[in-house]
């Protein structure tokens, strides 16, 4: 019994020192937020920034002929209408496309 205590243990220790290996700066940067409202500015394709706030359930449609989820796909869905929907409490990114091609990013936050 103390041998496999022992085991337990030190097999534990060994998994825990994987948690302390230090992130490479390229995983840095990709793990830090980008700053949506610079990121339409810096385009000339985008029109505007939206923060917008939903609750879980609630759908939006304003219009654009197509939508697209930039981050947050499982906190955000498109139904076959084109009504974007909040299914579970975060935030998500998605970019609504008008006819000529421009878009606008919108942040939902879902509460």
């Amino acid at each position: 019994m103390k041998k496999l205590k022992k085991i337990i243990l030190a097999s534990a220790l060994a998994l825990s020192s994987l948690a302390f290996v230090p992130v490479s700066e390229n995983q840095q940067a990709s793990a830090a937020p980008i700053d949506w409202a610079k990121e339409c500015k810096n385009s000339d394709t985008c029109d505007n920034y939206i923060n917008y706030y939903m609750r879980v359930n609630q759908e939006l449609f304003g219009g654009y002929s197509r939508l697209e989820i930039k981050s947050g796909s499982g906190i955000v869905s498109i139904t076959p209408s084109g009504y974007l929907k909040a299914n579970k409490r975060g935030t998500a990114v998605v970019y609504a496309y008008d006819r000529n091609d421009r878009y606008s990013i919108i942040e939902v936050v879902i509460q």
